[in-house]
């Protein structure tokens, strides 16, 4: 346990700023990562790659990282051309609020059918009109019966133990979009417009921290003993192997939710072979300069009711913060 910058911990001192600015965050479409052709995707990256510099050429290696500048646009580089692969080899879902597993193209064009069918039965209002209506439901819910019963099928022949209660959960308690009440009131007012709440919420979930002089000296004393052990011991850190980061990748959730990037582990987990030297590098050069990319400081923030709890109130939600999955990896 180092005891010299902080007091009964384990971890070192990480020093860090918010900024309780609401920001209008770009809203990612829903990927049918199920429809991907990995092979396609590894392989545009992997070019990509060998293109921009980012991966070494055969019989060399890149150039060393001298700068942050230089470690910022790398890391800049390598984030889009995996926005780009992803943009480019996954699909997106057309889903609204009542989309259903079992839902699929033939369904849509017997019901497109039957609303025809009774649409001419209402104009015409003769027994051969509504006779062909009455024929196509019974066709339609017949159907409808059968998707279910083979969506149930395949439902239980992909289910295994690891995410058995998962999906029980989801058939049980569907998927809700997440909404934040009006809070209120503050100074007297209720805050109904997106943006006064998510300025409440930042200010309840990143207070302000204490401006006195003396907190502001020991932040300074303890910020410097922090840059001045990284000047001095960095070196003692064991090197970064390319199978620590290849274990690490390996097990991440596949597709847990993603940051504000949009890139899920699934993608690096799929192109490791040029991913795990590429950070295996990216992280030593990290170490060395004591750098850490702007990039992968920006998180995606996301309020969460607490159980039981007023939804009218600030403190009634607790924040989720998504950062990017490369950072993760570090």
């Amino acid at each position: 346990m180092d005891t010299s910058f902080l007091t009964g911990s384990d971890h070192r001192a990480i020093f860090f700023q918010t900024s309780t600015i609401a920001l209008q965050s770009e809203v990612f479409r829903c990927k049918a990562w199920d429809q991907v052709d990995w092979a396609s995707f590894s392989h545009t990256v992997t070019q990509a790659c060998l293109q921009e510099g980012l991966s070494p050429q055969q019989g060399g290696a890149p150039p060393p990282l001298s700068t942050p500048a230089e470690l910022e646009h790398q890391v800049h580089s390598f984030t889009t051309i995996l926005q780009q692969a992803i943009e480019r080899h996954v699909p997106e879902k057309r889903l609204c609020w009542a989309s259903k597993p079992w839902w699929n193209s033939e369904l849509a064009a017997a019901r497109t059918h039957l609303r025809r069918l009774h649409h001419r039965a209402m104009r015409l209002r003769t027994d051969h009109d509504w006779g062909l209506y009455r024929r196509a439901r019974r066709a339609f819910t017949c159907a409808v019966r059968k998707a279910k019963a083979l969506a149930w099928r395949d439902l239980c022949a992909r289910v295994n133990h690891a995410d058995m209660w998962a999906s029980v959960q989801r058939i049980l308690k569907p998927h809700e979009r997440l909404h934040v009440a009006d809070l209120g009131p503050v100074a007297g007012a209720w805050m109904t417009e997106d943006q006064e709440k998510a300025s409440v919420l930042a200010q309840r979930f990143f207070p302000s921290c204490p401006t006195t002089p003396d907190f502001q000296r020991s932040s300074a004393h303890r910020r410097q003993e922090v840059e001045d052990w990284l000047a001095e011991a960095w070196e003692d850190i064991p090197p970064i192997t390319p199978e620590e980061v290849q274990k690490k990748l390996l097990e991440m959730r596949a597709l847990a939710a993603p940051g504000p990037d949009g890139i899920t582990a699934r993608c690096l987990q799929e192109s490791q072979s040029v991913v795990v030297p590429f950070l295996c590098r990216l992280f030593q050069q990290m170490l060395r300069l004591g750098f850490h990319p702007a990039v992968w400081k920006t998180a995606r923030v996301l309020p969460v009711p607490k159980p039981g709890a007023d939804p009218h109130l600030a403190r009634g939600y607790r924040p989720i913060a998504l950062l990017s999955v490369l950072s993760k990896v570090m």
